[in-house]
């Protein structure tokens, strides 16, 4: 995983957020004691359950009475981040411009599938009706005139909550909907709206002072705001090494705050990621520096004792 050191905000440090985005009213902005740590060693990228699986195949017109085509779902996520196949069969009935889907998935036990919605609600998902029109389009599913939208799948894990799937074949008598068509059966489109677990790959720090996790599986998400301290009097702070400074009676004592509000400095984005200091590498640049003078004060002391 990626340390702290390559994400290059090892010594930062961060104010405490409420679920609103604000500081709590009870924190002391006054004292540094405020303000803990930033740690992103121990982050991953944030599960989602899977709810909607966007399927759209194309079937053979002139299948076969008994032949099966199969879509694997995999990585469909369950409500505690966990990933499982679910395959939905297709297969073609005895009555013409029909056929019949069935899910199956693994994991689930037995009788453990269901239909959630339409006409058969409570039932097995065995063999839901899938009918098509003279010209191959969708007109309807279970047989049912009205039901124009496929059941939704429910799945009883054997390891965690129910999964309620939203199968997504399509507008009925769209010309992108699932639909018989030539003789080879072919999948145009097979996805699902879920998220399974991911490090984080990077770092980026926003210009109001937020912390944002960029993983593998997906966009960004704000995991912690670095504080920026202000002064009464910034002029009077004592510079020290570097880009460091130390407050001064006339200074004032710090007001720490976020980013770019209440007269607090804007960051630009791009450069504390990068341009840290490693204090680390500074103490052992000290150190020989240290010695290089001692060997500067030795080569005097000779040269003085020959003049």
């Amino acid at each position: 995983p990626t340390t702290l050191r390559e994400l290059g905000i090892r010594n930062f440090l961060e104010l405490t957020i409420d679920d609103n985005g604000e500081i709590p009213a009870e924190t002391n902005t006054s004292r540094v004691d405020s303000l803990s740590i930033i740690n992103v060693t121990s982050l991953s990228g944030m599960y989602r359950e899977t709810t909607q699986l966007d399927i759209q195949v194309n079937l053979p017109r002139n299948a076969a009475i008994g032949e099966t085509y199969s879509v694997n779902s995999r990585d469909t996520t369950d409500s505690l981040g966990i990933n499982h196949d679910v395959i939905s069969t297709y297969r073609k009935t005895e009555t013409p411009l029909q056929w019949a889907r069935t899910v199956t998935a693994v994991d689930a036990p037995m009788g453990g599938i269901l239909q959630a919605s339409g006409a058969n609600i409570g039932k097995p998902y065995n063999d839901v009706i899938i009918q098509f029109d003279a010209n191959g389009r969708l007109l309807n599913y279970n047989g049912v005139p009205a039901e124009i939208a496929p059941p939704t799948v429910s799945i009883d894990w054997q390891t965690a909550g129910k999964s309620f799937l939203s199968p997504d074949f399509g507008t009925v008598g769209a010309s992108d909907a699932i639909r018989l068509m030539d003789d080879q059966a072919l999948t145009v489109q097979n996805d699902h709206n879920g998220r399974s677990f991911s490090i984080v790959e990077g770092i980026f720090i926003g210009p109001e002072g937020g912390v944002y996790s960029i993983c593998r599986n997906c966009d960004k998400y704000r995991t912690h705001e670095i504080a920026v301290a202000n002064f009464k009097a910034s002029n009077m702070l004592e510079p020290q090494s570097g880009n460091t400074f130390m407050e001064t009676d006339e200074s004032g004592n710090p007001v720490l705050g976020k980013a770019n509000e209440a007269g607090a400095a804007r960051i630009i984005a791009g450069k504390l990621e990068g341009d840290f200091v490693d204090a680390d590498n500074q103490l052992e640049t000290i150190k020989v520096l240290h010695q290089e003078i001692d060997k500067l004060r030795q080569a005097l002391v000779i040269l003085e004792g020959n003049i």
